[in-house]
């Protein structure tokens, strides 16, 4: 009996690791071929991450801009671009972002940036090099994030322990997604979804929401992880989620938020389906939240 027993649990071992390693693979993979998202697992405690919106100026390409403002990173910046996107929409837009800049800004893009640390970051930016590279851009908004690398490396097994269980206590499907009725629409919403189909060439494949969260009231915090808890049950289901969490650092404007998440979703038909079902729209009033900036964008950096 005790050798069974032995045999047993070493089989679930075995078993548990197997699963543990194959949904890592599955990040990776995810990551690096449909999010084009070229993150270092492990690095550094000092290193830096830069979340940037850029508007770009009259008349300037979008990727020449970018591709410029990544070689002179890459070259003169001690650091390396993780992310770069084309801005979709902003479903939500920042009442403080608002009031610094006197209106919302139609962002052009969105780029993640990892460098040595921040001092390499503050010197980089205070260039010749680095004030040329962003002169394509009429305006832009930075804002800093420390980004620990075991609670990124740990969120896909998190992930894979919600759809266990999900699987163990045969928790019902959340999918196909069931539409709700046209007619609940806003016009906001309409333009959302009309923006987000047009982007289906670039983002057939992945899209990914830039988010600076700043927490509100102890009561919405409480809501909010329940309309978390949902998504992420999703999430497990599904196979996507945050790519990229961290503590957000005010670096522009004086602004204040609290935490920064890069979210990836199976690109803009599915967010699309997804954003007019209606198990999105019973939850969405659960999501409650200080202030917000939320952006759609899909990948551009294998297109640099």
């Amino acid at each position: 009996m005790i050798r069974l027993i032995a045999m047993f649990v070493a089989a679930l071992v075995v078993l548990i690791i197997t699963a543990v390693i194959w949904q890592h693979l599955q990040y990776i993979k995810t990551r690096q071929t449909l999010v084009h998202d070229q993150q270092q697992l492990l690095y550094p405690s000092k290193t830096f991450h830069v979340l940037s919106y850029l508007e770009l100026a009259p008349g300037v390409e979008l990727l020449d801009a970018v591709r410029t403002l990544r070689n002179a990173v890459e070259t003169q910046g001690h650091g390396y671009m993780v992310y770069a996107g084309k801005v979709v929409t902003s479903p939500l837009e920042s009442a403080q972002l608002i009031e610094r800049f006197g209106t919302a800004v139609q962002w052009d893009a969105v780029l993640l940036t990892q460098y040595d640390s921040r001092e390499a970051f503050e010197s980089f930016r205070a260039t010749a090099v680095a004030r040329k590279a962003m002169a394509q851009f009429s305006q832009s908004y930075s804002h800093g994030m420390r980004r620990p690398s075991s609670l990124n490396i740990l969120m896909p097994q998190i992930l894979l322990g919600i759809r266990i269980r999900q699987i163990l206590s045969r928790t019902p499907s959340n999918l196909p997604f069931v539409q709700v009725d046209e007619a609940q629409f806003t016009e906001s919403m309409r333009e959302t979804r009309s923006r987000l189909l047009a982007e289906m060439d670039w983002g057939r494949d992945a899209i990914l929401i830039a988010n600076l969260i700043k927490n509100g009231s102890p009561e919405d915090i409480a809501a909010d992880k329940k309309y978390g808890a949902k998504m992420f049950a999703l999430m497990a289901e599904v196979g996507n989620g945050p790519m990229h969490l961290g503590e957000a650092v005010t670096l522009d404007l004086d602004t204040s938020f609290d935490s920064v998440a890069l979210v990836y979703y199976p690109g803009v038909q599915y967010f699309h389906d997804m954003a007019s079902s209606r198990f999105f729209t019973d939850i969405l009033a659960d999501k409650r939240i200080g202030d917000s900036q939320a952006t759609i964008t899909v990948p551009i950096l294998h297109r640099l």
